[in-house]
């Protein structure tokens, strides 16, 4: 079972925009995409550098651009909900 309690600070800060984006997007689910939508939004976060480390710059933003056309396709609702739960593919992740 996740521990948030066992978060680093910049765990809790990107799960906490992750979750942020979910909501404020309308969507009923929380997932992985959320989250690396917010790793990869920041330049001088570790998950951009990993990515450019292994395929340069552009490839960390082609990344970016493919995770951000993803969440665009993910079932959305109206008004959005008050809360987001998890889905459980991001609780396997963060195991």
């Amino acid at each position: 079972m996740i521990n948030p309690e066992t978060f680093t600070q910049k765990t809790n800060e990107a799960v906490a925009s992750a979750h942020e984006l979910a909501m404020t997007s309308g969507h009923v689910l929380l997932n992985p995409l959320h989250l690396a939508s917010t790793l990869i939004s920041e330049p001088n976060g570790i998950f951009f550098q990993a990515i450019s480390n292994v395929g340069g710059q552009e490839s960390a933003r082609a990344f970016d651009r493919v995770i951000k056309q993803s969440l665009k396709k993910l079932p959305t609702q109206s008004p959005p909900p008050n809360d987001v739960p998890a889905s459980t593919s991001l609780m396997n992740v963060m195991k």
